[in-house]
């Protein structure tokens, strides 16, 4: 019986695997400022997959969350996984002598193929705990005030830059490199110093106060960020229209944790196969315990197999 759930164990896993994700998936070690350390979470980045329901109820949910915060938009649908790659640039935490603690997390997207696209987006789900401002929940990043659930705006995607949002400054961010990482486009960068070319980049770069972590001694703020492909009628707000499929994406996040609390990685995705060793587990656990009670009422001797 064991053997057996070992077995499903290996195929269940295998064949989530999904789209590949190269880079600095492992990312950069805690940073501290007693009582305070800065932790990535997850780590490493996670890939999450588009699969059957009931496989992946976190993408089911992240999905309903999206409709149900844009409910003016077109129907949000579930699609496959990307056949590309997610290339982590950098997933690095810091902390400035401001007190401030946060994380430096930029991917790229490609297709592996050459043709330009201006179809491919970004909805990115928030989850909050003790999160300065944004408090505890989870919630579409990005976009406020608009009928669009995208990280970056479909009239302007084809305009940005990098250098088109604020930066702490002085993290450690790669961007701070011009020459190694020089300012490049959202949608279909031509690359440059280290970067490569590709389909679409993103950035982000979430920060709190290290007092954030004093209520009970752990913030963070983990995303589940996906690739969308979408169309669009040209029109903003309530005479905007379109299509938008969420396809795979991949997990990331930060944490701040204060003593004598330890960084948790509450981000974490169990992996499938972890399930079906703890449901094996259970069950020898099971076997063992019924046989005990039948040898103790019987007096027999059973070998267990």
């Amino acid at each position: 019986m064991i053997r057996t759930g070992l077995i499903l164990s290996f195929w269940w896993s295998s064949t989530l695997s999904g789209a590949t994700i190269t880079g600095n998936k492992d990312g950069g070690d805690p940073v501290q400022d007693p009582p305070y350390t800065v932790s990535l979470t997850p780590r490493p980045v996670q890939h999450i997959g588009t699969g059957d329901a009931n496989l992946n109820a976190l993408y089911t949910a992240d999905l309903k969350l999206v409709n149900d915060a844009f409910p003016t938009f077109p129907t949000v649908k579930g699609g496959a996984d990307a056949p590309g790659t997610f290339n982590i640039l950098q997933y690095d935490p810091w902390i400035l002598d401001t007190h401030l603690g946060g994380a430096d997390f930029s991917v790229l997207y490609d297709d592996g193929v050459a043709k330009a696209r201006t179809d491919y987006d970004w909805i990115q789900i928030a989850h909050f705990h003790n999160w300065g401002g944004s408090g505890s929940g989870d919630k579409v990043d990005g976009q406020k005030g608009t009928a669009f659930p995208f990280y970056y705006a479909p009239s302007k995607i084809g305009t940005l830059k990098i250098s088109s949002f604020a930066s702490a400054g002085q993290t450690g961010s790669i961007w701070e490199d011009k020459i190694n990482y020089p300012d490049e486009a959202i949608q279909n960068p031509a690359g440059g110093g280290k970067v490569p070319a590709g389909d679409l980049l993103f950035n982000d770069q979430p920060a709190c106060n290290l007092t954030c972590a004093d209520a009970d001694g752990k913030a963070y703020a983990y995303f589940d960020l996906f690739l969308v492909q979408f169309t669009w009628n040209g029109q903003l707000d309530k005479q905007a229209a379109g299509t938008a499929t969420l396809l795979d994406g991949i997990r990331w996040g930060v944490e701040i944790t204060k003593d004598p609390q330890q960084p948790d990685n509450p981000g974490s995705i169990p992996e499938p196969s972890t399930y079906l060793l703890i449901g094996s587990g259970l069950i020898v656990v099971a076997r063992l315990r019924a046989s005990r009670q039948y040898m103790a009422r019987t007096g027999a001797d059973i070998m267990i197999r």
